[in-house]
């Protein structure tokens, strides 16, 4: 237990005491729940002036349209700041998963009503610990029914976790069939196409570079753009793409960096996106600058390529705009359920609605597209620390920077633990990790000002 005293808010407290419950304060990052014991989650929703407060297992996918089927209403998550106003009273940031406490109906996923101990999330790092009969006392006049999903991993993905290439391939074929019978995909941008032809050749240099990025002048404002943010500390104002290589960013990286803004303005950024999460190009520039910074902690040995290991990151969430792109009815509701399930990884949630994911479909575009050998495997692998195939180094960097970053509160990956096993495959120190994410959070401002510029 930690050296202090734990407090809750004092409108929990007294509904506690009103109903006579005896509770515990647990603070998960000091203790585990006792065995058995369900963690329980909250979530707000709204149709038009009414509310309802839905609580869940925290294991669990909260299913929008399970709770619309039931009520024959059209529940929408709230606002975040129509959510701020109501728990504001409260002093939390997040609705607590205890009944009765902000006012307003409580549906109750009925699972929860055979539990012998609960851990009631409060919004925050606390939870209140009781038992299951005065969980059920507390309930009253809530309504019980089934709202919530198991979160299956994918067999086929798992297998792939572990470096199945036989695997790979029969899940890349299924959805190129998919996709190219069904939709209309997009074509790759002719200055990508002149970005990869040139990177196939080995005696290329800067003039070639500044040529094929000048025929583009929104694609030379945005390189000029990135290499004059106060993040490089430029020494001297930069006035051309060939300032930009030869004096701050270098010819490997501004090739990687313009083939990376081209193939992501192929595709649309969607208007709609889930409330709390990071944009498009802002978490693109965070992802290819937290690689970086973490790239320059590895001993030079164990360094990949850092042009490509940049590419990965800028352009790991690719997927995202694919999804808007080729389904834009299911990426409205995956935004929705995002909202709702902040605690679940994308992932799951897209398997839910699509039986695929973003990572899956961004792999197969980027082999569809032809780009260099590594991207396909980074952007499928990127989430899964176990993969241990070819140019696993990739996607374990890409895996690393953005749970570091999620720690910071940017980005959408998995709010997990990196097993230190990763750590040590990349030799990469934690501490020195940390420390480089941290001076990249730091920067947020001026990284934020490059992603303007898209």
């Amino acid at each position: 237990m930690p050296g202090y005293i734990m407090t809750i808010a004092a409108a929990v407290d007294a509904l506690l005491r009103r109903h006579q419950v005896n509770y515990h304060i647990a603070d998960p990052l000091f203790e585990a729940p006792p065995e058995g014991a369900q963690r329980v989650r909250s979530a707000l929703l709204g149709h038009g002036s009414q509310l309802l407060h839905v609580l869940f297992p925290a294991d669990r996918l909260l299913d929008l349209q399970a709770l619309r089927s039931a009520q024959g209403l059209s529940w929408q998550p709230l606002s975040q700041r129509r959510m701020e106003l109501l728990c504001r009273p409260l002093a939390l940031g997040w609705p607590p998963a205890l009944p009765g406490v902000l006012g307003v109906p409580v549906a109750v996923e009925s699972d929860l009503l055979r539990c012998s101990s609960l851990w009631l999330e409060m919004g925050g790092e606390q939870c209140v610990q009781l038992d299951g009969a005065a969980f059920r006392r507390l309930l009253g006049e809530a309504e019980t029914l089934h709202c919530s999903l198991p979160l299956v991993e994918q067999g086929e993905e798992a297998a792939a976790s572990a470096g199945s290439e036989e695997v790979i391939s029969m899940t890349t074929r299924r959805i190129r069939q998919r996709l190219e019978e069904t939709l209309d995909l997009p074509s790759m941008p002719v200055t990508a196409q002149r970005i990869i032809q040139l990177h196939a050749l080995p005696d290329a240099d800067a003039r070639d570079l500044v040529e094929i990025v000048e025929t583009d002048p929104s694609l030379a404002a945005q390189v000029v753009g990135w290499a004059a943010s106060p993040y490089y500390a430029a020494p001297g104002p930069i006035r051309s793409v060939h300032d930009a290589i030869v004096r701050v960013l270098g010819f490997e990286l501004v090739m990687n960096l313009a083939l990376g803004i081209a193939l992501g303005r192929a595709l649309t950024s969607p208007t709609e996106q889930a409330e709390g999460f990071t944009p498009y190009w802002e978490q693109a520039v965070f992802g290819a600058t937290a690689v970086e910074a973490l790239l320059a902690t590895l001993p030079s040995q164990s360094r990949p390529p850092q042009g490509l290991a940049y590419l990965s990151g800028l352009l790991h969430n690719l997927g995202y705009l694919l999804l808007a792109e080729l389904f834009p009815p299911q990426f409205q509701e995956l935004c929705r359920l995002q909202a709702v399930n902040p605690h679940v990884h994308h992932s799951h949630i897209e398997r839910h609605l699509l039986g695929l994911t973003r990572d899956q479909l961004a792999s197969w575009l980027a082999q569809y597209w032809g780009l260099p050998s590594p991207l396909p495997t980074a952007l499928l692998h990127q989430n899964h620390p176990h993969y241990r195939g070819p140019d696993h180094s990739f996607s374990l960097l890409v895996f690393v920077a953005m749970r570091l970053l999620r720690l910071n509160g940017i980005g959408d990956a998995a709010q997990e633990p990196i097993p230190f096993e990763v750590y040590e495959r990349l030799s990469m120190d934690p501490a020195a990790a940390k420390q480089a994410i941290h001076q990249v959070v730091e920067a947020g401002d001026s990284l934020r000002h490059i992603a303007a510029l898209f």
